[in-house]
C-alpha cells in the first residue's frame, strides 16, 4: 500500500555540526553514563551566538536576528538530545538575565564573563517570577533589608544545573514593601540546602531539584534589578522562544522520523502525520513573526504563550505518533522513540506548566 497524499515538507532542517555532536552522547546521557556539560561547553563555546545579548534595546532587528539563530541551535540539540537542550536553555537564559542588569558593578561583569566561557553553569528559577509576573501568585522567597544586603529565607521549588560550579537566578520579594527583585546566588553559598536529586522519568542529567533558603546573605552587587516589570518585559520573548525551541526540536525528529516509515498499513496513520507536519511548520512561521518593540506588549507574550502551549503539544503528538508507527522495538527503554517518550512527558509540567498557560490564556 502506498501514500495517497502529497506529503507536506518539514520546514526545519537542524544545524548539522549541532547534530553530529550530540548524536554521540544522547543515549549515553539519558543512561547517566556520562555527563551533559562537556556538550554544553561545546555549544556555547563553538558557537558565539549562545552568548550574544538577545533584547537589545533600540536595535529590535539585530534582536529577532540573534534570537532566531538561538532558537535553531537549542532546536538543534533537542532534536538529538533534550536533556542538553533543556540545561543549554537554562544556561542561555541565565545570561540573558545577567546581560538585562541595569547594575554595571564589576561583580556581575565577572558573572557575565565566566557564564560566557561556561567556567560557571546558569540554573534559572525563575518560575515563580514569571508566574507572579503573569499571574499575581506569590513569590516563595522573601526578603528583609539590612544596610546594604538582603537576609532571605524561602524556597526554591525546583532549579536545574545544581552540580558543579553554579549560579542561581531567582525572583525574592521584600516583605516591608512588596517589592519584588532579581538576584544571583552563588551555587557554594552556605544558606543554600540543595535537597536530594531523586531518579527522574527522563533528563536526570540535568540536575534537578528542589532548595531551601535559611538566612541568606544577598549582597548588593547580586542585585540583577529592582524594576521587575520591565525586565520581565525584556526577557520574557527570548525565554518563550527558546522554551519553544526544544519542544520545536522533539517535535521535528519525532515528524522526520515518522516520514520514513509511513508506508504499507501505516498509512492509516498518514492523515495524522500530514495535519502535525502542518501544524508544525504554521507554529515555526509565528516563532518569527516581528517584534513589535523592545519590551514585549501584552498582546505579543499572549500570543507566544499560546505558541509554546502548542509547540509542547505537538511534540508529545508526535512523539506519539512515532512511537505507534513504530512498533514493539519502541516498548525497548533503550530505543530512542522511547528516550523520547520519556523526554516529552516533561514538557506539561515544565514552568509555565500546561496548566498555568491553559489558564492564563482562558482569562
Amino acid at each position: 500500500m502506498t501514500s495517497t497524499l502529497a506529503m507536506e515538507t518539514i520546514n526545519f532542517s537542524p544545524v548539522d555540526s549541532i547534530v553530529e555532536y550530540f548524536s554521540n552522547s544522547a543515549d549515553k546521557i539519558d543512561r547517566s553514563e556520562i555527563g551533559l556539560y562537556e556538550g554544553l561547553r561545546y555549544l556555547f563555546c563553538s558557537h558565539s551566538v549562545m552568548t550574544e545579548k538577545l533584547s537589545d534595546i533600540g536595535n529590535t532587528a539585530k534582536s529577532q536576528r540573534l534570537t532566531k539563530e538561538v532558537s535553531d541551535a537549542i532546536a538543534s540539540v533537542a532534536y538529538e538530545d533534550m536533556a542538553s537542550a533543556f540545561a543549554a536553555w537554562c544556561h542561555r537564559m541565565v545570561i540573558e538575565y545577567v546581560y538585562q542588569s541595569e547594575s554595571s558593578n564589576n561583580n556581575l561583569k565577572q558573572l557575565l564573563s565566566d557564564l560566557k566561557q561556561c567556567s560557571i553553569f546558569g540554573s534559572t528559577a525563575m518560575g515563580p517570577g514569571t508566574a507572579n509576573f503573569l499571574t499575581g501568585t506569590d513569590i516563595p522567597i522573601e526578603v528583609e533589608k539590612e544596610n546594604d544586603e538582603f537576609t532571605a529565607n524561602g524556597l526554591i521549588r525546583w532549579a536545574s544545573n545544581l552540580t558543579g560550579k553554579f549560579v542561581i537566578v531567582t525572583a525574592v520579594k521584600e516583605t516591608s514593601s512588596d517589592t519584588t527583585y532579581i538576584v544571583t546566588i552563588p551555587g557554594n553559598s552556605q544558606a543554600l540546602q540543595i535537597n536530594n536529586f531523586t531518579k527522574l522519568l527522563g533528563l536526570d542529567q540535568t540536575f534537578s531539584t528542589s532548595i531551601n533558603i535559611r538566612d541568606l546573605k544577598i549582597p548588593n552587587e547580586n542585585i540583577v534589578t529592582h524594576d521587575f516589570p520591565n525586565f520581565m518585559r525584556s526577557i520574557i520573548v527570548p525565554f518563550l522562544i527558546l522554551q519553544s525551541s526544544f519542544c520545536k526540536g522533539l517535535a521535528a525528529r519525532s515528524l522526520h522520523e515518522s516520514l520514513n516509515m509511513i508506508s504499507g498499513p501505516k498509512i492509516v496513520f498518514e492523515d495524522e502525520l500530514q495535519k502535525n507536519i502542518v501544524e508544525f511548520n504554521q507554529l515555526s512561521e509565528e516563532l518569527e513573526i516581528e517584534i513589535s518593540n523592545d519590551l514585549a506588549s501584552d498582546e505579543e507574550i499572549r500570543r507566544l504563550l499560546r505558541v509554546r502551549l502548542n509547540f509542547a503539544l505537538l511534540a508529545s503528538s508526535s512523539v506519539n505518533l512515532e512511537y505507534k508507527l513504530c512498533g514493539g522495538a519502541a516498548y525497548s527503554i533503550s530505543s530512542p522513540v522511547s528516550r523520547r517518550l520519556r523526554e516529552a512527558a516533561f514538557l506539561p509540567i515544565q514552568a509555565p506548566t500546561e496548566v498555568q498557560l491553559r489558564w492564563i490564556l482562558s482569562q
